[in-house]
C-alpha cells in the first residue's frame, strides 16, 4: 500500500509517498513534493501532485499528517473568539489574562494574552478542594451570557471551574447546557497538573479550532478524489488519529514524537523551518509562551541559529544571527521578496535546484542576494562576498556544534533535515554524527 506522509509547517508543506509493502522498517519513497503555502493552497496543490504521480493514485490507501501550522497563531490574539466561564473570583487570574513572555535582549517582548478579559465570565458556583460542592450551579444564570455570546457570534466556550477534577458535577451541567444552546464546548484535561496548566491547554485548544478546521478542509478537499476523511490521519503527539479525535495542542509535537521514536539517541534536526535538538529518551512538560501547559512532549531545544534569522552586527562589528525570526513571509532575499539577508540566503545556492524551492527562487533574486552579501562584506571589512560567506559558514558550524555538545556531552548525534546534507561536512569534524535518517 502507498501512504502519503505530510508535514505542514508555518510556511511549507512537505509531502512524501512511501510504499509500505516494501519494508516495514524502511518503506520505499516513491514520490515527494514541497509546497510554499503563501503561494500554493493545499486544496489545489495536492490534486496536481496526485495527477503527476509515477503510479496510479488509487494505490494510495492512507494519509498521515504531522503539523506545526498552528504555531502561526502564537503572535496573534488567541482568545479573541473564545469565551470562558470561570468560577467567580478567579476570572482575572493572571495565568490566563497576562501577556506571553518571550526572552529578548535586556527586556522581554510581550505578545497578546492567551484569553480575552472581556470574554471571561464569573460563574456563581463552587466545588471545594476535596470535591464537596458548596455552591450548586444554577444553569438559568447562564442565559444572559448565552444571549451575549450569540449576539457577538462567539461559538466556542471553555468551562473552567475550580476543582472540577475532584467533582465535575457543576462543570458537566454547564457544558451540557452550552452544547444544547449550540456552542462548541472545551473542558480542561483530566491531568494531575495545576489548574493553570490545565486551563491553558483547553483555552489553546479552543483558540486553535477555527484555524485547524480551515486547514483540515483544505487537505480533505485536496485529497477527496482519493481518500475519505476517515483515512486522513493527524498525529496527536502519541499516534495518528482521525481529525475528529485530534488534540490540536498536542499535535504541535507530532513530528518531534516521530523523530524520537525512530532513533535511539540524540537527534539534530536541521529542518526547513526550524533547527532543533531532540533527546529521544527524555520528556518534559510544555513551557509555552504563556506558561506551563498540561502536556507531556519529547525534550526539545531550539538552536540559537535558525534558517530565518537575519544577520546583524554586534558591538564588535561582527555579523551574527539576530534574535527574532523573520519567517518565510515575505521570505529571504533568495525568494525575491524579502529585504534582509537571512541564514537561509547563506545556503540558498545549494538549495536552488531543490524541487519545490527552486520555483520560489527566481534568477533575478540571485543578483539581490549577491549584492547584499557584498555590501555586508564591505560593511564588516571582509575581503569580498565569497570570503564572508565561507567565514559565516564556518562560524555557524562551530557555534551549532558547541551548542549541541553542551547538551549531549559529546554523545553521538543523528543528523536529519533538509539542511543536513549541506552542513554535514562542516559539522562532522566537530560532532560524532551517525549515518542515515531517523
Amino acid at each position: 500500500m502507498q501512504v502519503i506522509g505530510m508535514h505542514i509547517g508555518s510556511s511549507f508543506a512537505q509531502v512524501n509517498v512511501r510504499d509500505t509493502d516494501q519494508s516495514i522498517s524502511s518503506p520505499n519513497l516513491t514520490a515527494s513534493a514541497l509546497f510554499y503555502l503563501p503561494r500554493q493552497n493545499l486544496k489545489t496543490a495536492l490534486p496536481r501532485f496526485l495527477a503527476e504521480l509515477p503510479f496510479p493514485a488509487s494505490q494510495i490507501g492512507q494519509a498521515q499528517i504531522t503539523s506545526r501550522f498552528l504555531e502561526r497563531l502564537f503572535e496573534f490574539r488567541l482568545g479573541g473568539s473564545t469565551a470562558q466561564l470561570v468560577t467567580a473570583g478567579f476570572e482575572s487570574w493572571p495565568f490566563l489574562n497576562s501577556s506571553a513572555s518571550k526572552p529578548g535582549w535586556i527586556h522581554p517582548a510581550k505578545s497578546l494574552p492567551i484569553a480575552s478579559q472581556e470574554l471571561s465570565f464569573p460563574i456563581d458556583e463552587r466545588t471545594e478542594a476535596g470535591g464537596k460542592i458548596s455552591k450548586n450551579l444554577d444553569v438559568e444564570t447562564l442565559l444572559p451570557i448565552v444571549e451575549k455570546l450569540k449576539a457577538t457570534s462567539i461559538k466556542r466556550v471553555c468551562v473552567h471551574f475550580l476543582h472540577a477534577t475532584k467533582n465535575p458535577q457543576n462543570q458537566d451541567r454547564a457544558a451540557q447546557f452550552l452544547k444544547d444552546q449550540g456552542f462548541e464546548v472545551f473542558l480542561p484535561p483530566e491531568a494531575k497538573e495545576s489548574e493553570g496548566s490545565r486551563w491553558r491547554k483547553s483555552t489553546l485548544e479552543a483558540s486553535f479550532a477555527g484555524t485547524f478546521e480551515e486547514l483540515r478542509q483544505d487537505i480533505e478537499q485536496g485529497l477527496q478524489s482519493l481518500l475519505t476523511p476517515e483515512k486522513i490521519l493527524f498525529h496527536d503527539g502519541k499516534k495518528f488519529v482521525p481529525a475528529t479525535q485530534l488534540n490540536r495542542v498536542s499535535s504541535l509535537f507530532g513530528e518531534d514524537e516521530l523523530l524520537v521514536q525512530k532513533s535511539s539517541q540524540w537527534v539534530l534536526d536541521l529542518g526547513l523551518e526550524s533547527w532543533r535538538l531532540l533527546q529521544t529518551k527524555a520528556r518534559e512538560q510544555w513551557q509555552s509562551p504563556w506558561g506551563p501547559v498540561a502536556l507531556e512532549k519529547p525534550w526539545r531545544r531550539d538552536l540559537r541559529w535558525q534558517p530565518t534569522l537575519a544577520f546583524e552586527k554586534n558591538e564588535l562589528n561582527e555579523l551574527v544571527p539576530g534574535k527574532k525570526s523573520e519567517g518565510y513571509e515575505p521570505g529571504p532575499l533568495s525568494f525575491g521578496r524579502g529585504q534582509k539577508f537571512l541564514v537561509f540566503d547563506l545556503l540558498s545556492e545549494q538549495l536552488k535546484f531543490f524541487p519545490g524551492l527552486k520555483e520560489q527562487m527566481p534568477d533575478t533574486a540571485e543578483g539581490r542576494r549577491t549584492a547584499a552579501l557584498t555590501a555586508l562584506a564591505r560593511d564588516t571589512q571582509s575581503k569580498d562576498g565569497p570570503s564572508l560567506q565561507k567565514k559565516l559558514m564556518e562560524q555557524m558550524a562551530r557555534e551549532i556544534s558547541a551548542e549541541v555538545k553542551t547538551w549531549t556531552e559529546g554523545k553521538p548525534v543523528h543528523l536529519t533535515g533538509i539542511f543536513a546534507p549541506l552542513l554535514k561536512k562542516d559539522l562532522q569534524s566537530q560532532l560524532s554524527l551517525t549515518e542515515g535518517a531517523p
